[in-house]
């Protein structure tokens, strides 16, 4: 598989957060931990939600507890921000 020319993940603000960049696929994966308990693994990649359309896919889920999280497809940059702020002040 070819490595596309996606764009990569804006995440200012988040940087100490942020425990994984790494290519997956044809695109990128990240993951950030906060320190709620909460964390959010973004991809973008020819088969993720929204990737063909240079989107992104998120979930959102409880580091610590053995629970199925959340999906999200077809995320603009601001919208992925908005959940990495969302999850930050989860409780």
């Amino acid at each position: 598989m070819s490595m596309k020319n996606y764009t990569k993940l804006k995440y200012d603000g988040y940087e100490k957060y942020l425990k994984l960049e790494r290519r997956l696929y044809d695109g990128w994966h990240w993951i950030f931990r906060f320190d709620n308990g909460y964390s959010v693994s973004v991809i973008k990649h020819g088969f993720s939600y929204g990737g063909r359309m240079d989107l992104f896919e998120a979930i959102q889920y409880n580091t610590y507890r053995f629970e199925e999280g959340k999906v999200f497809g077809s995320l603009s940059n601001d919208d992925v921000l908005e959940l990495l702020k969302t999850t930050k002040e989860l409780k």
